[in-house]
This record gives structure tokens, C-alpha cells and sequence, in this order.
């Protein structure tokens, strides 16, 4: 059977658990810091509350521009700190950086994201995080980051 989405038509199981998750969890605690010369709200939720307060050292974590053959926003979280990361508090660390591709092979970006450098364009310049979202479930981290303005919280 074909199906098509239609105005009428309802959500799916994932998408309702993931509304009713968020609901449950909400990024509940906030700290504001600068990044670029321009504030960005860091939110979380009480799962990676208590994620960060199990931990020895802070969490670094790298919001990242990928420019490619598309452009793709990713969420990396590393184990060690860095010295030109923002701290958002003595658990918790934070980076924007705006990364090209050495090349442009679907197939390589798909499989490794090929080996990168830093792109320091005027353009990539003005790119600026507004809002980054953390939370901690199924004992991994997950990450999602706005460029702009973001969505109504």
C-alpha cells in the first residue's frame, strides 16, 4: 500500500515517543556564554545533569560547521578539555568551529567525514552559534546546535 503523508495523517510511533520524551526531559537547566562575541544559550537536560556529575573531567563539546559536498552540522563530544573552549562550568566545555573538507567524494563523507582544516572565511566568520541542546540517554551524549534564531523552546 502507498502511502503518502497528508495533512490528516498521524504522526508516527518514533516521532510521538520522541514529543513525549522531550516532554518528559526537558533542557530544564541554562547557562549563557559567549562564543564569537555573540551569546549562546547552553541548555540540558537532568539526565546529562547527572551524566556530568558522575564525571572526573569536563566534557568538551565541539559544535561543528562541516562543509563538504553539503554542509552538515555535527555534535562531537570529547573526552579531553582544550584549552581555547569556552567553559560553560567547571563539568562542561564548548567549541564552534567552521571545518572543510579536503575533498568532496560522497562515498568518503559518508563512510570517515575526510580529513579537514579549519575554514577561516569572511563568510564562515559571521556563522555563529545561537543555541546548543544537550542531553544524555541510552548512555550515549546527543547534541543539537542552531545557527540563527532558534525554535521556540
Amino acid at each position: 500500500m502507498n502511502r503518502h503523508s497528508g495533512y490528516f495523517e498521524l504522526p508516527s510511533l518514533e516521532t510521538l515517543w520522541r514529543a513525549i520524551d522531550r516532554h518528559r526531559n526537558p533542557y530544564r537547566l541554562k547557562q549563557t556564554v559567549s562564543i564569537r562575541d555573540t551569546p549562546v544559550e547552553v541548555r540540558w537536560t537532568d539526565r546529562a545533569e547527572q551524566a556530568l556529575a558522575q564525571r572526573e573531567t569536563p566534557l568538551r563539546v565541539e559544535m561543528q560547521l562541516y562543509f563538504s559536498c553539503v554542509v552538515k552540522k555535527r555534535v562531537l563530544f570529547h573526552e579531553q578539555a582544550e584549552p581555547q573552549a569556552t567553559p560553560v562550568d567547571t563539568r562542561l566545555q564548548v567549541l564552534f568551529r567552521t571545518v572543510q573538507a579536503t575533498s568532496c567524494s560522497p562515498e568518503e563523507f559518508a563512510q570517515h567525514f575526510p580529513v579537514q582544516h579549519d575554514f577561516e572565511s569572511a563568510a564562515a566568520g559571521k556563522m555563529k552559534p545561537s543555541r546548543l541542546d544537550l542531553d544524555y540517554h541510552h548512555d550515549r551524549w546527543h547534541g543539537e546546535f542552531y545557527v540563527g534564531k532558534p525554535p521556540r523552546p
